[in-house]
């Protein structure tokens, strides 16, 4: 399985595709792997959004809060209004920015977060209860931390502790077949993840689908890499269907 489908997973994305590939896999007792180096994609990638979460965004709306009232002299425990809310506006603009620019692998847990602020003060003023600065950023941490741990945990049942469909595989790549893989425009990491399906199909001697919702740079050569590898690369919702012909 590639990185996308391990993170489909853990953020309850694309779940009609998950689920048939599941429901497929279940059905025809079709064992799953994750290869060595989509598991260190797939850390990499929920680490660096964790951190971004717990210290960038976190930082970042209690900065964003607290400047414009300094500048103003209004105190920080003084009831937030509708004005804080345009400042969050502008603050999660910006913040969206930084994710493009720094090209952040996760942007799904930061709308989350925009989305829950926006909402919980909303229904706040709506209810005519004051809120504080230092009140609505101690709910925002239990809000990040509640998604943390919707993001930590599934991760850990999948790839650390192997609980749920699939398991961990050690196998040996062959660099040629990574370097022709970049060779037609498939990128690293994803020409070591598939040149590990191949290894594995090689070495097993069982038919092994690659399975991917990249279309833009695995599946769109789908066709080139069965030729020169004879490994089928597919989308989870047909994946048993390349299995079975």
């Amino acid at each position: 399985m590639d990185t996308c489908i391990l993170l489909s997973e853990i953020l309850k994305e694309n779940t009609p595709r998950i689920e048939k590939m599941k429901n497929d896999v279940n059905a025809n007792s079709v064992p799953c792997y994750i290869c060595d180096s989509v598991g260190r994609e797939c850390k990499e990638k929920i680490e660096s959004t964790l951190n971004f979460l717990g210290t960038i965004v976190r930082e970042s709306v209690r900065f964003g809060l607290e400047e414009p009232r300094s500048i103003r002299g209004i105190s920080a425990d003084s009831p937030m209004t509708s004005e804080d809310i345009i400042v969050l506006e502008k603050l999660f603009s910006t913040i969206h920015g930084a994710v493009r620019a720094i090209q952040l692998p996760l942007i799904s847990p930061i709308r989350i977060i925009e989305e829950w602020a926006i909402a919980f003060l909303g229904e706040k003023l709506e209810q005519g209860v004051s809120t504080s600065i230092p009140a609505f950023l101690t709910e925002l941490v239990k809000k990040l931390l509640a998604l943390t741990g919707s993001i930590q945990d599934p991760y850990d049942r999948l790839v650390t502790f192997e609980t749920m469909y699939a398991k961990k595989i050690s196998v040996t790549v062959d660099q040629p077949i990574v370097d022709s893989l970049c060779r037609i425009d498939v990128h690293e990491p994803d020409a070591t993840h598939i040149a590990s399906a191949v290894a594995h199909q090689v070495d097993s001697h069982e038919k092994t689908v690659f399975v991917t919702i990249d279309y833009g740079s695995i599946l769109a050569r789908q066709d080139e890499i069965r030729r020169l590898f004879s490994c089928e690369c597919s989308d989870p919702l047909y994946a048993i269907y390349h299995l079975t012909q």
